[in-house]
């Protein structure tokens, strides 16, 4: 059997359910995914693919990809990650095809061309470029576009059933939610995510629930929602337990740097609402008045979000196309295909 070795700095929790989804469907086609990293976060779902933990060593690295003896190699490194190029080159001059997975460029610096340098001297040295969408193309030169591939960045959903996860009513008894309508912001809580736009925004009514999970928040943060009696928050959450809260929320909002939370808020049927600023990729999947809104102030941000809570029919339009973004836009089988795809280019080439 051939071997697929996915080299990854911090494994989160939502990574492992599309490796685990990844190593059934490369099995079936006579791969074994083996994943090598320096630690995982574990969301308690377990792990079906080969699971490999070193020091991030280039000695240790290195030796487990002796050991593992890999037929195709997966990089999904950063530069920060100093190994990057120091295993690049090992595995280009042993023969072993690489892949280097990522955004193309560190988008936060994307027009630094002179930073830029580094990531287009991995981008020559790959055997193949899996990126997250489409808008990232422009990140790699033309020269390199034949061996570009897109793996529509996703979460997998396999395994949740909607009718056993409790409904908005249960949810709301269970952490004592009193309000009908609840926005959710559900997110790793950072900076540039802009929580504050939504604590400032929502103070004043009363009947709307703002609900936050997640880690991060600071003692601020905690002042503003404590001062007000419709603010929840209920610290980082994950499994089932974060599945009930999608499930309990009308409109999901990080107001600033949406990104995998887009996704999981469409399958649960949720409308987006974001400021117009610096986003991840996954910002792809919003279609403006489609699905969500990208709307231009903080003020244009609440008013959408009570004009959504307050319109039934508008609401339903875009719950309903929210839905079928991730049906056939954001699928984890169109994920994978992407993968696949890089694979087989690269098997041809050896």
């Amino acid at each position: 059997m051939k071997k697929i070795l996915l080299i990854s700095n911090y494994v989160f929790h939502y990574r492992i359910n599309i490796y685990n989804h990844f190593y059934n469907e490369l099995y079936k086609l006579g791969y074994e995914l083996h994943v090598l990293s320096d630690e995982y976060q574990d969301g308690g779902d377990g792990f079906k693919f080969i699971k490999h933990e070193r020091e991030f060593t280039k000695v240790g690295y290195i030796k487990a990809i002796r050991q593992i003896s890999p037929d195709v190699v997966i990089n999904f490194l950063h530069l920060k990650d100093r190994l990057i190029f120091t295993l690049t080159i090992y595995c280009r001059l042993s023969g072993i095809p690489m892949i280097y997975w990522n955004h193309g460029v560190n988008l936060s610096k994307a027009r630094n061309n002179l930073f830029n340098i580094a990531y287009k001297l991995i981008h020559i040295l790959s055997s193949a470029i899996i990126i997250y969408t489409p808008n990232e193309l422009k990140y790699v030169s033309k020269r390199n576009h034949k061996k570009v591939f897109i793996a529509f960045n996703t979460l997998c959903f396999e395994g949740i059933e909607k009718d056993n996860i409790l409904d908005k009513c249960a949810v709301r008894r269970k952490y004592d939610v009193k309000e009908s309508k609840t926005v959710v912001f559900i997110s790793r809580i950072l900076p540039y995510k802009q929580l504050d736009v939504l604590l400032n925004g929502f103070s004043d009514r009363k009947d709307i629930a703002v609900v936050v999970v997640g880690a991060g928040i600071n003692t601020l943060q905690l002042q503003k929602i404590d001062a007000s009696p419709n603010y929840y928050y209920l610290g980082p959450k994950y499994g089932k337990e974060v599945d009930e809260i999608y499930n309990m929320g009308d409109v999901y909002c990080t107001p600033g740097h949406i990104g995998l939370g887009i996704v999981q808020a469409f399958f649960w049927g949720m409308p987006v609402v974001v400021l117009n600023c610096r986003h991840a990729p996954e910002i792809y999947y919003l279609k403006d008045g489609c699905n969500g809104y990208i709307v231009g102030s903080e003020k244009e941000l609440k008013e959408t979000i009570l004009f959504l809570l307050s319109n039934e029919d508008t609401y339903k339009r875009l719950s309903q196309n929210a839905v079928e973004t991730v049906k056939y836009e954001a699928s984890i089988s169109r994920m994978f295909g992407g993968f696949l795809d890089a694979i087989s280019y690269c098997s041809s080439k050896v």
